[in-house]
């Protein structure tokens, strides 16, 4: 007579309804992006100032620098504002 191998299921703690669930992280609060924040971004990417380069001068974020533009579509701003660069340039 043989005895096969037993399988004993061992259980999560972690779905045991004595443990109870880690309290969630509170995120930091975001800073806002103030028209004059947005007027520096916009004069800098105008400029061709990088994200990656943008973000320590205005003390934020690469990822939020490329929000703010995104969120508040800034594309045309910053557009405009290049074409008004290159025009007083080749005044």
């Amino acid at each position: 007579m043989s005895i096969g191998i037993v399988f004993k299921p061992v259980i999560p703690k972690t779905f045991s309804p004595e443990v109870k669930a880690q309290p969630k992280v509170k995120r930091a609060v975001a800073a806002l992006w103030t028209d004059p924040d947005l007027m520096q971004l916009i004069n800098l990417r105008a400029i061709g100032v990088s994200f990656k380069a943008c973000a320590p001068l205005l003390k934020r974020t690469m990822a939020a620098c490329v929000a703010a533009v995104d969120s508040n579509n800034l594309y045309g701003a910053i557009s405009t504002r290049r074409n008004v660069l290159i025009k007083e340039i080749l005044r």
